[in-house]
């Protein structure tokens, strides 16, 4: 039976045993990631459960290795056969140590990835609320024109909303951040200006 080969059992549970080990430590490098993603205690729930099968794997070294001193090895034999009446637990621990194993990769491989994706997104957020703002700031400091402006159909002065009757240039340039040059059009020259060509 499997209880009968030492040297294997001895082996699985070290495996084992090893596996939690190497768990926590990538849990340890892994704590600011995990407290990034608000995942700590749920992988302290996993480790505690992980703690446990490495326990019952270390009170099977015991019982092949520490027992033997302390009563015949017979009797430690029968205690290692209670703890295994059958070879169910034999599936039961690769299943287990691939799950560790799985989780412990899973640790190892995608939360330093995740934890980089975070740091680019918030970097990427802080640029767009830098972005708006600045937006916000120029559609601040814009000033249009739109609706229907009365306009005089003769010397072509703008009513405003006080009911006053401004130049346009007035109107526009206190209205816009237009600014106004003068000088004069091919054909108001011709008409203004006839004598000096």
């Amino acid at each position: 039976m499997i209880w009968n080969s030492i040297i294997f059992m001895t082996i699985i549970d070290l495996a084992i045993i090893g596996l939690t080990i190497f768990a926590f430590i990538t849990i340890q490098k892994q704590k600011p990631t995990l407290e990034k993603l608000n995942l700590q205690r749920g992988i302290q729930i996993v480790f505690l459960g992980l703690t446990i099968i490495a326990l019952f794997y270390l009170l099977d070294l015991i019982t092949m290795f520490v027992l033997p001193f302390f009563m015949p090895m017979k009797k430690a034999m029968a205690i290692m056969k209670d703890l295994h009446l059958n070879q169910k637990w034999f599936v039961a621990l690769f299943g287990i140590g691939f799950l560790v194993l799985g989780l412990t990769y899973l640790l190892k491989v995608l939360l330093p990835g995740v934890g980089k994706l975070m740091d680019k997104l918030n970097l990427k957020e802080e640029e767009q609320k830098k972005t708006i703002s600045e937006l916000s700031e120029a559609l601040a400091e814009i000033k249009t024109l739109h609706g229907i402006l009365p306009i005089c159909s003769f010397c072509k002065k703008i009513k405003d909303d006080k009911g006053a009757w401004d130049i346009m240039e007035t109107y526009i340039s206190e209205h816009t951040e237009a600014k106004f040059s003068h000088g004069v059009c091919p054909d108001c020259q011709k008409e203004h200006y006839v004598d000096s060509m």
